[in-house]
């Protein structure tokens, strides 16, 4: 039973993890976009 319990928040755990690196990876291109933009404005 305990060792069951430790899966599942190992399992959250991962899932947190992903979500993490899916939103990080999205706020970057993002502000890669931007920066493109704002380059773009420059020249």
């Amino acid at each position: 039973m305990l060792i069951q319990r430790v899966d599942n928040n190992e399992v959250e755990k991962v899932k947190l993890l992903d979500q993490l690196s899916a939103t990080v990876k999205d706020k970057k291109r993002k502000l890669k976009m931007n920066l493109i933009i704002f380059l773009n404005q420059q020249l």
